[in-house]
């Protein structure tokens, strides 16, 4: 009998594995066909359109071939082909005396980092045959570690990591997983009767400073003057929230108080709108040192959605966080066994370190793709991230000034563009542009694509 499940379970094992690898062949069969066809479905797409406006009758015979490589950016994934930024920067030449003289290509590709880029145009320069090349690559080094040295303590983790995230399979489990942990992220409610504008933030941070002193007060048992404080509340606020505290444990009961009716979330959404992730930040760890029972609270979403401002922005230093996460296991020692406490602590611990290690090899990256094109005498237009991306983008630019390269400061133009009303025009989120977003910055590349001067 025991012989028998011990076969079952091998023979599912082998069938598990060995469907695996049919997946993952057949996923790395699919995506070979669709990098080959590429490069002529995005031709036919513009001669396509071009034909609609121009009505023109056999395909061009174009000077130069322009190779944009990069990441999401590039890529465009996040709007149709024809809203894309080489797309767009195709149009933008159609419409000029220089028609024709340019065929882009966009070989962008989403979540490369620099080493990946470095790589893809090493071994893929005789097929893309570039005699242009725009570059915007690094953005992605945060999140995606492959290639990243030997000096970083959790080498054997990265490495493991890197060897997974090569598998198709596996990407396509990660982002089933990322689409239903945004989703379930994005539908978590505004705060009642509040639009989710700058305004708000006013109004929400009072009322949560106020739940706050009413929290305390109960702690040092002024119940008199806690049930004052309520009676002074915000109408809609107190509406929406039940204040009839008895209990032992004050500042957990009101600290769900404050999950619950989505006041912590309200706060950290309304800066997240406005581009503002070291401000968001911020905030959750106030509400960590205001609350240190967030830790045992599982439900909490301070941890993760502290992760994810984490990456994008810089100013908010991991050690900055860890220094909470410290104080609060001396204010209660039980912290440390918490799963908040044990899952975050050490994915911050090691952030500084690891970020250093990922500029490193950034500025490493990029220079061996500058090397690589200007030993081949390809010309190379460097342009930055619009969002606030700062290392990825002064490493940019600090590249293209040494290199003595054409330079497309992105983030300059869309930061006199944007305001906090407006925002959301021209970026879907910190790290996408819209349509809008992406004709901007090919309107960006075009001034100096038109000067540059080739070897045709």
């Amino acid at each position: 009998m025991k012989n028998t499940w011990v076969i079952k379970f091998g023979l599912f094992n082998i069938s598990l594995v060995g469907s695996l690898i049919v997946l993952e062949l057949g996923m790395r069969l699919l995506g070979w066909q669709m990098l080959s066809s590429r490069e002529a479905g995005f031709l036919q797409e513009k001669l396509k359109y071009e034909r609609e406006e121009y009505l023109i009758e056999k395909e061009p015979d174009f000077q130069y071939r322009v190779v944009t490589l990069g990441d999401s950016s590039t890529n465009g994934g996040n709007v149709h082909l024809r809203d894309t930024y080489p797309f767009q920067l195709f149009n933008i030449q159609q419409k000029s005396p220089l028609k024709n003289k340019f065929n882009i290509l966009n070989f962008g590709i989403c979540e490369y980092n620099s080493y990946r880029t470095l790589n893809q145009i090493i071994d893929n320069f005789d097929t893309y045959n570039p005699d242009v090349v725009i570059l915007l690559s690094g953005e992605a080094d945060r999140f995606n570690p492959i290639g990243l040295d030997k000096e970083v303590d959790s080498n054997k983790k990265i490495k493991l990591w890197s060897l997974i995230s090569h598998f198709r399979v596996f990407k396509m489990a990660r982002g089933i997983w990322l689409n239903w942990k945004f989703k379930k992220e994005s539908d978590r409610p505004f705060y009642p009767n509040y639009s989710g504008g700058k305004s708000d933030i006013p109004l929400l941070m009072q009322n949560y400073d106020q739940v706050k002193r009413i929290a305390n007060l109960f702690k040092n048992g002024w119940y008199k003057q806690a049930r004052e404080v309520i009676a002074t509340l915000d109408e809609d606020f107190a509406k929406s929230v039940n204040f009839d505290y008895q209990g032992d444990d004050p500042l957990r009961y009101f600290y769900i108080l404050l999950e619950d009716s989505e006041l912590i979330g309200a706060v950290y959404t309304n800066y997240l709108h406005q581009g503002q992730n070291r401000e968001a930040i911020q905030f959750l760890l106030k509400v960590l040192k205001d609350f240190p029972v967030a830790f045992s609270y599982e439900e909490s979403s301070i941890f993760y959605d502290m992760s994810v401002s984490f990456d994008f922005q810089s100013q908010v230093k991991a050690s900055e966080i860890i220094k909470v996460f410290d104080d609060a296991v001396l204010h209660d020692p039980n912290i440390k066994n918490s799963l908040n406490f044990k899952r975050y602590f050490p994915l911050f611990k090691n952030k500084d370190q690891f970020r250093k290690q990922v500029n490193k090899n950034r500025k490493k990256n990029l220079q061996k793709i500058i090397d690589f094109l200007l030993e081949k005498n390809i010309p190379i237009i460097v342009q930055n991230y619009p969002g606030n991306w700062m290392e990825a983008n002064s490493d940019l630019e600090l590249l293209a000034k040494k290199n003595k390269l054409p330079f497309v400061d992105n983030h300059k133009k869309f930061q006199l563009l944007m305001d906090e009303k407006n925002r959301k025009k021209y970026l879907e989120d910190d790290e996408h542009p819209t349509p809008l977003g992406y004709k901007i910055m090919a309107q960006n590349v075009w001034q100096e694509l038109k000067k540059l001067k080739t070897s045709k």
